[in-house]
């Protein structure tokens, strides 16, 4: 399969002047519901309405969706609003029954995709429509696999396809219901720049706070729109109740969205370039993500060679590590036979780890800021009315802001002093184990006491300054 200009021609002859935004409820529940969102998302930047008919649930006994009495639903949206329909469907029935009822737009969910045979057969229901066919990534970063469902769809005489990034399944914990991975959809997009690519903010999310974000970050890597959930009372939402929006919301949304346009050559080449810069973030964000998951596989294994009395540090292992590299460089054909070509490598292992020391420090420092300011900010809440009390005798703003500064320079500064009490015990206890000493220097216990108070200052400015520009008179009847 080859990228062709025509994969966009059912997006270009929709004349927007704005990304393709597909929008609705995650499940048809009642008539009612359906037509009240339709009403208001009409006239809007909403040119389809989704709504989910059939739902594939991870564990039976869940809300599966009304069935084909929700498309006789989506046929008044049309008839009363004007939106196109869209519809997601799991096999050749849904497809037949969709067709009848004149869905515009289906979509094959994440769960379909990963199953060949299951995407055969809708392709060979869909066999020769006009409608348009989106396919969602499968649920796992698998971005062959997401290839070969679109592929199978354009085989079966499809002319009109696009895909949707709804993010991917992963073990790992992360803010995200599913991990947007953004480097396998740039990666299909540059494999078929023609075929839209639409983001689900909704799925990945899997909150309704984070939508704007993923939302401004798709448009930003150049994608042709976004199908987001929208219900009118999300919180009662028969499913997904988490990610999704009101109308009035996802309106504000879509105007606040900084759209991009490529209207001659100095802004083209704007846009471009912040495309690849945000292709930048996207890979600084999985690699701090891998660095992260390579920093708690090494904190396990220290603390399994702390528990069995194992010396951290081993010249032995060190040079089976340069020795595997220099077998490796030699199976790949390059030449490392010569003194300084060793040392050459030995320098940039040095860099490498001067590197992941720094970036180790650096989340320290983070960490230990964001806890100081969580028991600042613990410490403001328990003190509420003492802080009242305070305000209301007479002390001023300054007089508050000044205290809790203090409290929160002690904390950093004894913080830093039992760091700098470790890290010199920890120094001996190496020394003796290894016979490896790091010299300590007068200055650099300075620049680790520096460091904690300018922790101390900046992390528990907030905290301070929240109870400074407390409200008397509320924090007085706060119980």
């Amino acid at each position: 399969m080859e990228n062709k200009k025509e994969y966009r021609n059912w997006l270009e002859q929709m004349n927007l002047d704005h990304p393709l935004v597909i929008a609705g409820p995650c499940s048809a529940e009642t008539e009612e519901q359906v037509l009240k969102i339709a009403h208001q998302l009409k006239d809007t930047d909403v040119t389809a309405y989704r709504a989910g008919i059939w739902k594939p649930r991870t564990r039976p006994g869940m809300f599966e969706g009304v069935g084909a009495i929700g498309l006789n639903w989506l046929e008044k949206v049309k008839e009363e609003t004007g939106l196109l329909t869209a519809t997601e469907v799991a096999n050749s029935v849904h497809v037949d029954l969709a067709l009848k009822h004149n869905v515009d737009i289906l979509w094959i969910g994440a769960r379909s995709t990963v199953s060949p045979f299951i995407v055969q057969e809708i392709a060979d229901a869909l066999k020769g429509t006009d409608k348009t066919v989106l396919i969602k990534n499968p649920v796992n970063p698998d971005l062959a696999l997401w290839m070969g469902g679109v592929e199978r769809i354009y085989s079966a005489d499809i002319k009109n396809i696009g895909v949707i990034h709804r993010g991917f399944s992963s073990y790992d914990k992360s803010k995200y219901r599913n991990n947007p991975e953004w480097q396998i959809a740039v990666e299909f997009q540059n494999n078929f720049p023609d075929i839209p690519l639409i983001c689900d903010p909704s799925h990945i999310a899997g909150k309704r706070d984070l939508i704007y974000d993923l939302s401004q970050t798709s448009l930003d890597l150049n994608y042709d729109g976004l199908m987001i959930e929208s219900h009118w009372d999300p919180d009662n939402a028969w499913s997904d109740a988490a990610q999704q929006v009101t109308p009035k919301s996802l309106i504000q949304i879509m105007k606040d969205l900084k759209i991009r346009e490529k209207t001659s050559q100095g802004e083209d080449y704007q846009n471009q370039l912040n495309n690849l810069r945000s292709q930048i973030d996207v890979a600084d964000q999985n690699l701090l993500t891998t660095l992260g998951k390579r920093m708690k596989v090494a904190k396990n294994i220290g603390k399994l060679k702390s528990d069995n009395n194992v010396a951290i540090l081993q010249n032995k292992r060190w040079n089976e590590i340069l020795g595997k590299m220099i077998l490796e460089g030699e199976e790949n054909d390059f030449d490392i036979t010569t003194q300084v070509e060793l040392q050459e490598i030995t320098g940039n292992i040095t860099g490498i780890l001067t590197i992941l020391l720094g970036a180790i420090a650096s989340i320290s420092l983070l960490v230990g800021g964001i806890g100081i300011m969580n028991i600042m900010l613990v410490s403001v809440t328990e003190r509420t009315r003492e802080i009242g009390t305070r305000l209301a005798i007479g002390a001023r703003e300054s007089d508050i802001l000044t205290q809790f500064l203090i409290e929160a320079l002690v904390l950093s500064f004894v913080g830093g002093a039992i760091g700098v009490l470790l890290g010199i015990i920890g120094n001996q206890v190496i020394y003796k184990l290894t016979n490896f000493h790091i010299p300590t220097v007068g200055y650099s216990i300075l620049i680790g006491f520096g460091f904690a108070v300018i922790v101390g200052v900046v992390f528990g400015f907030f905290p301070a300054r929240k109870a400074a520009k407390l409200n008397p008179i509320d924090a007085l009847r706060y119980e």
